[in-house]
């Protein structure tokens, strides 16, 4: 009998905490699922950690070295789910998280994608963050297109999106998950969970933060390509050449607008909370550290307003987001 789903975690070296992450998989609730796991490089120390796991439903594939897109294609391709679920190295599923996406995947038949709210923590363990996201499919799919409404690895979402819209694009090195998003979003109502059901875990010098501007240039081309497919015209999907060729010239991000963005980010979701004296402490750390970004003095600006007249304020300004193209 085939799995339900099929759990895709791609690797390329011994990240902390890894075994947590094998056995919140293999310890889930749901039983009838399988872990597959991409080794991309063959880091034999991965396959050691892989070893300790005596599980029919574990199925390792060391690779040599081609990328995340590529993995995870790989994963896809293999699998035998009805669903394809994701997690990142290093992470951490709580034990109800995939019956519960399955459940409602099953009792909501036209949604494709699924993902959950989470906890982002460092790998010490402090500074946790519970991240909330939409959960309506309309709410979503209107934001989607100015902002990443999805932490990758939350995500399940049915096999037959990728039979209706294609694989994660190659061509997207960086921000692939959320081209993937977008495309399925044109064909299928998406959702969250509301439930935190994973944990996400971070350092501010991971790549994630140390590469954000390169994965911002990725996702604004996908963004333009969501844009044209829905004028019906074709995607610029030649501009991702600009990408690389930006990065021959400059193949680093200096360490103060790393750390400006980390903090950015960090106290925009606790602002998102309305949680105003904790982000306002951080945009003033991320402002410090690179203070030449207007949009960064505007939320700052905007902690020290009452909570209701922000309330009435941000719907207003995500019109004109909207009707002027802004993105911030």
């Amino acid at each position: 009998m085939n799995p339900i789903v099929s759990v895709i975690l791609s690797v390329n070296s011994n990240e902390k905490l890894l075994d947590q992450t094998f056995s919140s998989i293999l310890s889930q609730s749901l039983k009838n699922l399988e872990f597959i796991v991409i080794i991309d490089g063959s880091d034999p120390s991965v396959e050691i950690i892989a070893r300790k796991y005596i599980d029919p439903r574990l199925i390792v594939v060391n690779r040599p070295w081609e990328g995340l897109t590529k993995s995870l294609n790989y994963g896809i391709e293999i699998s035998r789910g009805k669903y394809i679920a994701r997690s990142d190295a290093g992470d951490y599923s709580f034990p109800n998280r995939l019956s519960k996406q399955v459940f409602f995947l099953e009792n909501n038949k036209s949604v494709g994608l699924l993902g959950t709210c989470y906890l982002e923590e460092t790998i010490k363990g402090d500074n946790a963050t519970e991240v909330i996201f939409p959960t309506q499919s309309s709410v979503l799919k209107d934001t989607l297109i100015y902002q990443n409404q999805f932490c990758h690895g939350t995500v399940m979402f049915k096999k037959q999106c990728i039979k209706d819209v294609g694989k994660y694009r190659d061509e997207f090195v960086k921000a692939q998950d959320y081209d993937l998003w977008l495309r399925i979003s044109d064909k299928y109502e998406i959702s969250n969970l509301p439930d935190i059901l994973y944990k996400r875990r971070i350092e501010r010098k991971s790549i994630s933060i140390s590469n954000k501007h390169e994965q911002e240039m990725y996702a604004e081309i996908a963004i333009e390509c969501a844009l044209s497919r829905a004028r019906g015209e074709m995607e610029p999907l030649y501009k991702l050449n600009n990408i690389i060729q930006n990065k021959q010239k400059n193949t680093f991000i200096s360490e103060r607008k790393a750390n400006s963005q980390y903090y950015f980010n960090q106290g925009r979701r606790l602002y998102k909370e309305r949680k105003f004296n904790q982000s306002r402490y951080l945009f003033l750390k991320s402002l410090y550290s690179w203070p030449l970004l207007l949009h960064r003095w505007i939320f700052l600006f905007a902690t020290l307003l009452p909570t209701i007249l922000v309330d009435i304020i941000e719907p207003q300004w995500k019109k004109f987001q909207r009707k002027f193209g802004i993105r911030i």
